[in-house]
């Protein structure tokens, strides 16, 4: 039988959470099945150097168009299209495919009448299946009794053995870490704000910031306007975040939404508890033992002071928080979920 060819869609170019997750798909299902040929389609860009790296098929778009996204499945003929994210979905629910749509996140307008939920409604029928990262995602969509038949959960996975390897490489202490797109979404100011009140009392507080984006101009502007330069470091994006990871005290993460939290199971793993907003699929991720939520700028700022002042109780969090991480590191039982459903959508289950 000749190999199912599955073509994973993106809309963006650069490196981040959902990209990741895509990149170990295509690797955990070479690794353990020889039934899948996976192409990695996204317009050209920076991704295009990590796929490289990592020996990903790359098909580059010139840009995110209806028309680019034709010529490329017209060219690579798919069994099936696998859209990752809300753009991609809805773009290639015009053909006549096989489509899977994996949904990654759940933003601020997924759970209002909005032109985008009203798009995405409309193309749920032409859907083989929809993937949600957790369960959060189902929950907040306004038109959730339309996901119902065909939703299922899979929660991301972290590959154990790579993080734990990849933290031994030398890199800075910090008290304070910061990792994700500098972008709206993940509101890397207001983390900068809470450092800003965090040196009132202790001006020796030091943070990491691991990341690039949009945002990039204003966070350095406000750590200039504030003084910070001596307590906020950015390091820019990293392919290896993880070797910050293990030298932090707290994984700070100020997402205003967040599909699922991958960065937190990674921070976790290494034994770092995670304060953040109570957001998406952090809400199941995280408990009180393993880090905790705030929603103000004071909370957080007492719930760190608070860790850094009792090292007995990070330690408590620490050895809490990798085994809470245990649960997501079944990389087989991921490939396997996903090979029974592409499977069953060709009718080969």
């Amino acid at each position: 039988m000749s190999k199912i060819r599955v073509m994973h869609l993106l809309k963006s170019n650069r490196y981040s959470g959902a990209e990741n997750v895509v990149c170990q798909i295509i690797e955990s299902t070479r690794n353990q099945s020889n039934d899948y040929e996976m192409i990695y389609v996204s317009p050209k860009g920076p991704i295009e150097g990590i796929l490289e790296d990592k020996d990903i098929n790359f098909f580059g778009l010139n840009n995110f168009t209806q028309k680019e996204i034709g010529r490329a499945i017209d060219l690579l003929n798919p069994d099936i299209i696998h859209a990752h994210d809300f753009s991609a979905s809805v773009r290639v629910s015009k053909y006549n495919r096989k489509i899977i749509s994996h949904l990654h996140n759940n933003p601020t307008w997924f759970s209002k009448l909005d032109y985008r939920t009203l798009i995405y409604t409309f193309s749920i029928h032409r859907f083989k299946g929809i993937i949600g990262v957790s369960r959060s995602i189902q929950n907040e969509y306004i038109f959730k009794n339309k996901l119902n038949k065909k939703f299922l959960v899979l929660p991301n996975v972290v590959d154990k053995t790579k993080v734990l390897n990849l933290a031994n490489e030398e890199s800075y202490s910090s008290d304070l870490l910061f990792v994700g797109r500098l972008s709206r979404e993940k509101d890397p100011l207001f983390f900068l704000q809470i450092v800003k009140k965090l040196v009132e009392s202790n001006p020796n507080i030091q943070a990491i910031m691991v990341g690039d984006g949009a945002l990039l101009n204003e966070c350095e502007e406000y750590i200039v306007s504030n003084s910070l330069f001596n307590n906020v470091k950015m390091v820019g994006f990293e392919q290896n975040p993880y070797k910050y990871m293990s030298k932090t005290k707290i994984l700070i993460m100020t997402s205003v939404y967040e599909g699922f939290g991958l960065v937190a199971i990674e921070a976790m793993l290494l034994g770092k508890p995670v304060v953040c907003r109570p957001v998406g699929g952090l809400v199941d991720i995280l408990d009180n033992e393993t880090g905790a939520f705030c929603t103000t700028i004071d909370e957080f700022v007492f719930t760190i002071t608070q860790l850094l002042a009792n090292s007995s109780d990070i330690k408590l969090r620490e050895t809490k928080a990798v085994e809470r991480a245990q649960r997501y590191c079944d990389i087989s039982s991921f490939q396997q979920t996903l090979d029974t459903l592409y499977k069953e959508i060709l009718g080969l289950g």
